[in-house]
């Protein structure tokens, strides 16, 4: 389900512009992916809820169905209201995917192994990202922009074969208040959730708006751009892998997450920078992504650890969901926000005039600029909770794993 979750984002992160040139309505582009995103993180308190109630299995079970159904919805669409509508239910079954398969890991497995499964679990999500821009990209010059929808369908319903026989149901526990306020005065509980807001705001302003300038304003096509995406997705399964394995070698959380936060802030300095002063240089920018993804990388499965850990037992679905919650909530907002700007700029460069095609591309690469240095910010962000980060080191609960 992690794997379907990761494709579905990246894959169309690569389908977009031609979505857009195909429906009309490019005012509405940042939306396919915030109504996703605000869905998703409107229902996933309530799968944690849930799942501390009747098991993950079922619940896994649900969010796989309405994703279906939402994938379904999304393809069938006919204009860009219609898609936003779509993504909108499509979200209220993703927002149980990623969750509830962490939920899985920590129902399955005691706390000296999370660590480890935790990266595995970065790694599979990271796997699924590097191909998905491919995917897409390979989709739309063979088929139409609705396969970047029904690609979901054959490996959704293969995972609800499977999870139907899954044997990691847990029983019911004692009813508990709702995403209780108290776990945010866990002061990692609250960094942790700090961390995982920046990481959403990170992660989508790369996905939504390079593609976007990649194809519109340097005219690659979609093959190419997703090629462009490649050193994201390397970065963030590499930045697993290598998370996983240092908090069990004992490398603190603070270190760790101010490794992430650097990365971050590089990424977006050095995005920024190209976009304004080389906007032509293609490879300058993928080169740009790969700290991104370093950082995202190395953030992903840390922040699930720091709430598990810090949260009392009772509520660790909550503590599991809720920062996922934040993350697509950063990212539905991100995406609105600096949509927003992007296209405010572009208004401006049009009323100032926009006499060839060099010119229009340019000022497209000056406004996804400004984008990329507010979302620069994230990595200050980042950096500044970091500091004040106090959790130990891992090492002791994960040395005999």
């Amino acid at each position: 389900m992690l794997v379907l979750s990761g494709l579905d984002q990246t894959i169309l992160s690569t389908a977009l512009p031609r979505i857009v040139s195909a429906l009309q309505g490019r005012d509405l582009a940042p939306w396919v992916f915030s109504a996703y995103l605000l869905a998703s993180t409107a229902v996933i308190p309530l799968y944690g809820k849930l799942a501390d109630r009747f098991g993950v299995r079922p619940l896994l079970l649900t969010a796989a169905a309405i994703f279906v159904l939402g994938s379904l919805a999304c393809a069938a669409a006919t204009d860009m209201r219609l898609l936003v509508g779509a993504r909108a239910l499509q979200g209220l079954g993703g927002g149980g995917l990623m969750t509830l398969t962490m939920l899985a890991v920590a129902a399955l497995y005691p706390a000296s192994e999370r660590a480890r499964r935790m990266g595995l679990l970065g790694a599979a999500y990271g796997i699924s990202t590097l191909v998905g821009p491919l995917v897409g990209g390979m989709l739309l010059e063979a088929a139409s922009w609705q396969w970047a929808f029904l690609i979901n369908l054959p490996g959704s319903l293969l995972a609800l074969i499977v999870l139907s026989q899954a044997p990691f149901g847990a029983p019911p526990r004692p009813r508990h208040k709702l995403v209780p306020l108290t776990l945010f005065r866990i002061p990692t509980f609250a960094i942790a959730a700090a961390l995982s807001l920046s990481s959403g705001v990170a992660l989508f302003t790369c996905v939504v708006f390079l593609p976007l300038y990649l194809q519109q304003g340097l005219g690659m096509d979609a093959i190419r751009s997703a090629l462009h995406m490649l050193p994201l997705m390397l970065g963030i399964t590499v930045g697993g892998q290598v998370a996983g394995r240092t908090l069990r070698a004992g490398l603190a959380p603070r270190r760790l997450a101010g490794f992430a936060a650097l990365g971050l802030k590089l990424g977006f300095v050095l995005l920024c920078w190209t976009l304004q002063r080389a906007h032509t240089l293609d490879w300058a920018l993928s080169a740009a992504l790969l700290p991104v993804g370093l950082g995202l990388g190395l953030l992903f499965p840390l922040v699930t650890l720091l709430s598990q850990r810090s949260a009392p037992a009772t509520h660790i679905g909550t503590a599991t969901a809720t920062p996922v919650m934040l993350r697509a909530l950063g990212g539905a907002l991100g995406v609105a926000l600096l949509g927003e700007v992007l296209r405010q700029h572009m208004a401006q460069a049009a009323l100032a005039g926009l006499h060839s095609q060099a010119e229009a591309t340019q000022a497209l690469a000056a406004g996804v600029g400004s984008v990329c240095a507010w979302a620069a910010g994230t990595g200050v962000l980042a950096l500044l909770v970091s500091r004040a980060l106090r959790a130990p080191a891992l090492a002791p609960a994960t040395a005999t794993g």
